[in-house]
């Protein structure tokens, strides 16, 4: 079940981030960094290809933000399935 309210919430901080305010990608990102890691680990069962791995996923939801505004609630929940992207390059598994 989607929680319409944390899409709301995502949905005004890509909003901001793409108005460039850059310094909410975190706030955007905390929250999914250890369900997608725990996910992918599962899936690779290495660390260093972990974490490759997760953040090129990151990455690549990210670049589909631009279009976020014009969705629905219902439908921005599936395109920001994963909306987690760390902003520097050295990602790491959540502590």
């Amino acid at each position: 079940m989607v929680n319409t309210a944390q899409v709301v919430d995502d949905m005004q901080i890509i909003a901001s981030i793409v108005s460039g305010e850059t310094h909410l990608f975190q706030d955007l990102t905390r929250p999914y960094e250890r369900s997608v890691y725990a996910m992918v680990f599962s899936m690779l069962q290495d660390k260093a290809d972990t974490e490759d791995a997760a953040q090129e996923a990151f990455l690549k939801a990210s670049g589909t933000w631009a279009d976020v505004e014009n969705l629905s609630v219902n439908e921005s929940a599936e395109a920001i399935d994963i909306s987690a992207a760390p902003l520097k390059s050295d990602f790491t598994a959540p502590e």
